[in-house]
């Protein structure tokens, strides 16, 4: 994609597992079973995974940096940070503990099914349910949690706190993205933004197209304060990329 034009799709190689990342210089993406395809813009290459324990990976935009949840019921599960090299992952190190730093959270916090959803040169960034001592969803929230590049928590981010005024409640329905300012949660029709440094809400964007009210479906951002969001137009039956750019 180069400015507002998408050329035509070219197919590089099968994906077997969901994740796809990129950290604007390779491709990254499971090609099958202990397989990760790398794409540098010409040629697929492979490197071996960790039978397919690598989950959730996030890269940081322009670096070899990269943070996964590697699943499983061995010592090594949980949150950890490598480096992307031609030959997969080298010098793992896990941040947070599946059996550890997660018990824990769902003891003290009753938060579970934690999501990490995004990582940058601050560090990485993870999505909790929060039941707040309900079993059956409600009043249930989706707290994003910011951690340093070693696992240590800086702060937290909901959509209904640390608002600024005259901004009301809202649900968010949505993926929640990060940029390199930002922090924002979305749902129908909206944008709320939040000041990525203090936690606190900036405010919201509204918008609506063509009359009807939508949620984005995927989000994506680079290393600026670009969002890439894509909407499916139910009356047309075809998918619709938009950008929106944030500005301090």
């Amino acid at each position: 994609m180069k400015g507002d034009k998408l050329s035509a799709g070219q197919e590089i190689g099968l994906m077997k597992l969901s994740w796809l990342m990129t950290n604007g210089k390779n491709v990254y993406f499971c090609q099958g079973d202990q397989v990760q395809g790398i794409y540098d813009g010409s040629a697929v290459t492979q490197a071996a995974l960790s039978s397919n324990r690598e989950r959730s990976l996030q890269t940081v935009y322009g670096s070899d940096t990269v943070y996964f949840d590697r699943e499983g019921a061995s010592a090594t599960a949980g949150i950890t940070r490598a480096t992307l090299t031609k030959d997969g992952f080298s010098n793992p190190k896990l941040l947070l503990a599946t059996f550890g730093y997660m018990d824990q959270r769902k003891a003290a916090k009753d938060e579970v099914a934690p999501k990490l959803i995004a990582a940058d040169a601050d560090g990485f960034y993870m999505q909790w349910t929060a039941r707040n001592g309900s079993t059956n969803g409600t009043g249930w929230t989706n707290p994003l949690y910011a951690f340093d590049p070693d696992g240590k928590e800086l702060r937290s981010f909901e959509v209904n706190t640390g608002l600024a005024e005259g901004m009301q409640k809202a649900s968010a329905s949505g993926p929640v993205f990060v940029t390199r300012d930002y922090v924002g949660f979305t749902g129908r029709g909206l944008f709320r933004i939040f000041d990525k440094k203090t936690g606190s809400a900036v405010g919201d964007i509204t918008y609506q197209i063509d009359d009807k009210v939508y949620t984005p479906d995927t989000i994506a951002t680079d290393d600026t304060n670009h969002v890439y969001f894509t909407l499916y137009d139910n009356k047309q039956k075809v998918q619709h990329i938009y950008r929106i750019d944030l500005q301090q």
